[in-house]
Order: C-alpha cells, then sequence, then structure tokens
C-alpha cells in the first residue's frame, strides 16, 4: 500500500513523535493512509495508543533495521474491521467510549526534581496530542514549576531549555496555582509565568472529585 504522506520521527525525544504524527493526522482527509518511521518501541507504542484513540486505524507494523515502519488510516470512514489474516481491527472512525475528556497534572515537587517538572509540561503536551483538556496545578513545593525565575535555570541536554517548553504548553492549557502554597513560599501573583491563575482548595478538590478528569501526580 503506498501511503499518502510519510512522517519520520526518528531522534525526536518523548512526546514530540506523538505530537508530530497528530498534528499531521489532523491534516489529512478520511481515508487518507499515513507512513510513520520511528526508532523505538515505546515511541511505537506510544503512537499506536494515540491513534487508536483517536479513532485511527493501525494498518501495518513492521520493523526493518532497527527501525519500526508504521501505517495508519485516518479515521471518518466505514472500513472492513477485519483483516486478510483474520485478525480483527478497530474500526476507523469509531471511538473508543470513555469517561475522561481532561487531565490533571498535580505538581508537588517543583523544580527541586528536574526530572519531574520537566515531566510537567511533557505529559501536558502529549495528553493535548490526544485531544483531551488539561490542567497543570502546582501546590506544595510544585508551585516552583510555575514560577519563571525558578524554570528558566532548568535545563537537560536531551530537551529543550525548560522555560521554552513550559512557555508553549501554557498556551494551551489552564494552569493554577496554589494561593497557600505560593503566599508560604513568598512568591508572588508577578513572579508566574504568563496565564497562570492563582486558585484555593476548591478548585483543586473539584478538580480531583470530577469523575471526567484523569489525575497524574507528580
Amino acid at each position: 500500500m503506498k501511503p499518502d504522506r510519510r512522517l519520520d520521527v526518528r531522534g525526536a525525544a518523548c512526546p514530540g513523535p506523538s505530537v508530530m504524527v497528530a498534528e499531521e493526522l489532523k491534516e489529512m482527509e478520511p481515508g487518507q493512509v499515513l507512513e510513520v518511521i520511528v526508532d523505538s518501541e515505546g515511541i511505537a507504542n506510544d503512537i499506536r495508543e494515540l491513534v487508536q484513540d483517536g479513532g485511527h486505524e493501525v494498518l501495518k507494523v513492521e520493523e526493518t533495521d532497527g527501525d519500526i515502519r508504521m501505517l495508519i488510516r485516518v479515521g471518518g470512514v466505514e472500513t472492513d474491521s477485519t483483516a486478510t489474516d483474520g485478525t480483527v481491527r478497530t474500526c476507523a472512525g469509531s471511538l473508543p467510549s470513555t469517561d475522561t475528556d481532561s487531565v490533571m497534572i498535580a505538581q508537588s515537587t517543583g523544580v527541586a526534581n528536574p526530572e519531574r517538572a520537566y515531566a510537567t509540561f511533557l505529559m501536558s503536551e502529549a495528553a493535548l496530542a490526544m485531544d483531551l483538556d488539561v490542567v497543570i496545578f502546582g501546590f506544595m513545593d510544585g508551585v516552583t514549576v510555575l514560577v519563571e525565575r525558578e524554570v528558566e535555570r532548568i535545563r537537560h541536554p536531551e530537551f529543550p531549555p525548560l522555560i521554552d517548553k513550559a512557555r508553549e504548553v501554557l498556551r494551551n492549557v489552564e494552569a493554577c496555582a496554589c494561593e497557600l502554597s505560593i503566599q508560604a513560599r513568598g512568591i508572588t501573583s508577578d513572579d508566574l509565568l504568563d496565564g497562570v491563575k492563582v486558585v484555593g482548595a476548591s478548585k483543586f478538590l473539584k478538580l480531583i472529585t470530577d469523575p471526567g478528569v484523569d489525575v497524574v501526580w507528580l
């Protein structure tokens, strides 16, 4: 089968490949086929989840010389749900049933743990690629991932500067900082990154008790 488009995401750090695939699929027409080349099993599995959750169809996955080639058909049209080899596939265009439409990244560790600080924004980016609404909620030490001067000093050789990633993600999510937590640390609203709201405990409790919101604790 000849693909309509080809996307090579080899060398891109997670969640970059999933985000790139999601953006490419949004630009394609129902029934078109996208070929994706990846260089790790973990990234391939992430893309498979993204594709199936989005109502698209993974037609083929094959590994050659350490690279993995995936063929993905864009959802929105009815297709034969049974492959020629007898295996049953998800019908393109049929979304999985789920009660979850939002994710809250509950951040309590802050910049003292750079890995989790990066994960706050990388996981948010992955959730956005899955068309989920995202809330980043900083409380206790976690509010520091929303403080501009703190985020500016965090860097990792495998990723862009954290400040760049944070600003990019915050344009597309709701970000909240616990008022008590910032007051206890001498932080003011002027210290926060653009777009961050100062909220109280009721907002936090509303989110964690909402059955439509999955919570990721960091």
